[in-house]
């Protein structure tokens, strides 16, 4: 028989019930006749030919069921059995059925809220072009911990190396814009020319910042994020060339960023200007040689972490005349470079991964109360199982209905499971800081 027609015939039986069960003792009973029939030709009486072939075939009840059970809709009626047998055992013990749906609907629930709010946090890569590439870089102070870096080492650092594409440095910038009802204080950073395509990432609307103007009397221009468009430029398109008034100064806009872009080296930040710093000033007194920029780079193709740790460890131990460097900034501990990644998440690290051990617990103890209540319940259900197995139920039968029954649970709890991790998310992105990376980016999805 070819699959189409097995399909065909299977689909009927499950949707004409009554028609095939007739069907089927039709075809039983002329079966087991002409098996009388044959037996009785050869010489058995018919009382011998009907009792051979009752030995040898069972019953017509028995192998109605047997035939009904040759065909793939015979598995999916005995599921559906199943199905139903498990539901009702569970209606008549809801107080069973309450505590397990409720106990792991609650873990489920927990667990998978804090897993959707660490995952994209601290495992996923960052939302940038070969994200792997870019590395943050900090002086090394002498018990290993972090110092922001300075304008003129980056200088150095960007006309020295090798191994680096593209070089940036950024500081957190408030502005306050005026201009409108009222003064409002605006979260920003002050960045050189190329701290966007050390991201990857270029405006949406506008080309962004002339390399030309990142010096001391270069003209102010201003990148604006997608959500500060909308909100003080009403998304017009025309914003580009628009003149913000920042801190009483007058800034030209030259580009906004997509809306899918995250920041995560200051992730409220909403307006970007460049920081027109003097890279050839020589005077160790100036702001160019302050401790207050974070530095990152990413990469050439093809060079790794490893590979850039050693080309800056070899120009922080050979200093140069036309590179003087003063005491503070020597770099003689060499310069520390680590995964943006690894950088941004530092501060949220200890208390996510405090949070993770929590959940895993909380599961541990979860999975642990499930198996104490299954195991109470399989104990007063001995009598139950006895009188299925003297049924005729197998072993293999007895234990699909069990795995039906605790599907059914599991299901359940799942389900109530997503509702609580739903609402526990949100409570978590409310409770969380406008400062932590990749907010954005936390949400349930289907992994």
């Amino acid at each position: 028989m070819g699959l189409w027609r097995r399909v065909k015939l299977g689909l009927w039986a499950l949707f004409h019930r009554h028609e095939a069960d007739r069907d089927v003792t039709d075809e039983v009973r002329h079966y087991m006749e002409e098996a009388e029939a044959e037996l009785v030709a050869g010489g058995a009486t018919v009382d011998e030919a009907r009792r051979a072939v009752r030995l040898r075939y069972g019953d017509d009840v028995n192998a109605r069921e047997q035939l009904r059970a040759y065909g793939w809709e015979g598995w999916v009626e005995s599921l559906a059995s199943d199905i139903r047998l498990s539901a009702r055992s569970l209606r008549r013990s809801p107080g069973f059925t309450l505590v397990v749906i409720l106990t792991l609907g609650g873990g489920v629930g927990a667990a998978t809220a804090i897993f959707s709010a660490v995952r994209p946090v601290l495992f996923e890569p960052l939302a940038y072009p070969h994200s792997e590439r870019i590395l943050s870089l900090t002086y090394r102070s002498e018990n290993g911990s972090e110092i922001p870096s300075a304008f003129r080492t980056y200088v150095e650092i960007e006309q020295r190396n090798r191994v680096f594409e593209s070089l940036t440095v950024f500081k957190p910038w408030q502005p306050t814009l005026t201009g409108g009802e009222e003064p409002m204080r605006l979260e920003g950073q002050s960045v050189s020319a190329a701290y966007f395509d050390v991201l990857g990432v270029g405006p949406g609307v506008g080309a962004g910042f002339d390399p030309s103007a990142d010096r001391p009397d270069g003209p102010r221009q201003a990148i604006v994020s997608d959500g500060f468009w909308r909100r003080h430029l009403h998304a017009d398109p025309a914003a580009v060339g628009q003149v913000l008034h920042l801190d009483g100064d007058s800034y030209t806009v030259v580009g906004v960023m997509p809306p899918t872009f995250e920041n995560v080296t200051e992730p409220s930040a909403e307006v970007w200007t460049l920081l027109r710093y003097d890279p050839l000033v020589t005077d160790f007194d100036s702001r160019e040689w302050g401790h207050h920029l974070g530095m990152m780079g990413r990469t050439r193709a093809g060079v790794g972490p490893d590979e850039a740790r050693d080309a800056l460890d070899a120009i922080a131990q050979a200093p140069r005349p036309d590179f003087p460097r003063p005491s503070w900034a020597s770099m003689s501990r060499g310069i520390l470079a680590r995964p943006l990644r690894d950088a941004a998440t530092a501060a949220a690290r200890p208390t996510m991964l405090v949070f993770m051990g929590a959940v895993a617990l909380l599961l541990g103890v979860t999975c642990s109360n499930l198996t104490l209540l299954l195991l109470a319940r399989a104990g007063r259900r001995k009598r139950e199982f006895a009188m299925r197995a003297v049924l005729g139920a197998g072993r293999a039968r007895m234990a699909r209905y069990l795995l039906t029954e605790s599907l059914i649970l599991a299901g359940l709890g799942g389900a109530l499971g997503l509702l609580v991790a739903r609402a526990g998310l949100s409570t978590v992105l409310a409770l969380s800081p406008a400062t932590l990376p990749r907010l954005d980016a936390i949400h349930l999805d289907g992994v």
